[in-house]
């Protein structure tokens, strides 16, 4: 999947949201949503996932929105979220990046 457009939009949109969710300017943060949303929409028009994600990313990202909220503050929030992309840049399974995919960015989305 590596160098895959799909691949490069799931990256950009993961760090604009990561972006959004740690900025304290709401201005940039409308600007980075923004962008993730704008991403997610030519990504979707590109490869038709939107029913599939939105599934995935209300049950997963709900999930880990959850345990973050429940387990850590907002400083430890930020510094797990943090990691977030440079962790799915090693991931070369398709199914890992998948199932990342609603984890992650469903708990940001729901962060926002």
């Amino acid at each position: 999947m590596r160098g895959n457009d799909a691949w490069v939009s799931y990256l950009l949109e993961l760090n604009a949201l990561v972006f959004a969710v740690k900025s304290d300017d709401d201005n940039e943060r409308l600007i980075a949503v923004h962008d993730a949303l704008s991403i997610r929409h030519a990504r979707r028009l590109a490869h038709g996932t939107a029913d599939n994600e939105n599934v995935f990313k209300i049950s997963e990202g709900t999930a880990v929105y959850t345990e973050l909220h429940l387990m850590f503050s907002r400083d430890e929030i930020m510094e797990i979220v943090r990691h977030w992309p440079e962790v799915s840049m090693y991931w070369e399974n398709i199914t890992l990046v998948a199932m990342a995919y609603g984890y992650f960015h469903g708990a940001l989305y729901g962060m926002l």
